[in-house]
């Protein structure tokens, strides 16, 4: 389920870029989309993006994706912040995005201090609780690549607000439909609702099944471990089965 959260979050920056940049920082622009391998040690971080500052200078946009709690993300923030600002020789502004509400979420700062009390480290980072934002907040942003991420919100499970969403992707950019129905497909759990879900984007399965990701699929043969079959059902019409997975 984690490669799943994962792979549909890496996917969804690739589509808009620009917007997630301007999630974080609002002046920016986008200029590249960087290796995610951190060649001085076997680390991989999520996504990296460089970015270039309304002043002109070059810094780098590190975002990471939580679905489960992670009692050593701090450290892990820290570690990928300090690979990759040696290594592409830029500063780093570091944002975690937990997509799922959880007790134990590594707050920023990280701060390390010896055993009698002297702090020795003080590491700043972004945290977004996506369970604490509005689906009217995500909106608001005008940002169309941040839509798909409305069910998470903490009002996202409600059908209207569903259809909201569903409606401004079709009037703004349809390819985000296949995101949308994931993430969606992902928070509503119960029968009546996977079938509520299926009618509803029924009416776009041409849309999503013309969608690059399928076709990716379809030549790879599988994504992160996700069978093309299985990726098929979630995106073209059988929800239920991602509670299988």
């Amino acid at each position: 389920m984690a490669k799943l959260w994962d792979d549909t979050m890496k996917r969804l920056i690739r589509e808009n870029p620009q917007h997630f940049v301007n999630f974080f920082l609002k002046r920016a622009l986008f200029k590249d989309l960087l290796s995610v391998e951190l060649k001085n040690r076997t680390v991989e971080a999520d996504t990296v993006l460089k970015v270039v500052l309304d002043d002109g200078k070059e810094m780098l946009l590190h975002i990471e994706f939580q679905s489960t709690d992670d009692a050593k993300m701090e450290q892990r923030m820290l570690e990928y912040n300090v690979l990759a600002t040696r290594e592409h020789k830029k500063h780093v502004y570091s944002c975690v995005i937990y997509l799922c509400e959880e007790k134990d979420i590594a707050e920023s700062p990280l701060v390390w201090t010896t055993p009698d009390g002297h702090e020795i480290l003080r590491f700043y980072f972004v945290v977004v609780k996506l369970w604490e934002l509005s689906s009217e907040d995500i909106i608001e942003m005008g940002l169309v690549g941040l839509l798909p991420l409305i069910p998470l919100t903490k009002d996202g499970k409600q059908h209207e607000v569903t259809e909201r969403m569903i409606d401004k992707i079709v009037a703004e950019q349809p390819g985000l439909l296949q995101w949308a129905k994931i993430f969606a497909g992902l928070v509503f759990k119960d029968e009546i609702d996977h079938k509520w879900l299926e009618e509803k984007f029924a009416v776009y399965n041409s849309i999503i099944n013309e969608s690059w990701v399928i076709q990716e699929a379809i030549q790879k043969g599988k994504i992160e471990g996700l069978s093309t079959a299985i990726l098929g059902e979630i995106l073209t019409g059988s929800a239920h089965q991602i509670r299988s997975l």
